[in-house]
């Protein structure tokens, strides 16, 4: 997409229609596999949510897969928190600690 000049990337597999602001922190959309672990945990939606999905699409365009899967929304939350990310050893150190830095928990 392309707004004021500035390119933006969007999904809109599961996007919702007419959301209101009270609704916007609240409603949860998207697929499950993409979703920030406080999503997944249905709490609230906040901008650390943006930089997790920045980290999420920039890991798997350099592995070439997503960081972690499961086959259920339960199973994905249980890997997030248990399972290490494992990065290429072969990035730059920079390109490194921005996915580690993106994909935190906390």
């Amino acid at each position: 997409m392309l707004s004021k000049g500035v390119v933006k990337i969007g999904d809109f597999g599961f996007a919702k229609k007419n959301i209101t602001k009270r609704m916007k922190n609240a409603t949860s959309v998207g697929t499950p596999l993409y979703m920030p672990l406080q999503i997944l945990k249905s709490e609230a939606y906040t901008s650390k949510c943006d930089i997790w999905a920045i980290g999420f699409i920039f890991y798997e365009m350099l592995h070439g897969k997503t960081p972690w899967t499961a086959h259920t929304e339960f199973e994905l939350v249980k890997n997030i928190e248990t399972k290490p990310l494992q990065i290429n050893p072969n990035l730059k150190p920079e390109t490194k600690d921005f996915l580690t830095k993106c994909l935190q928990i906390h």
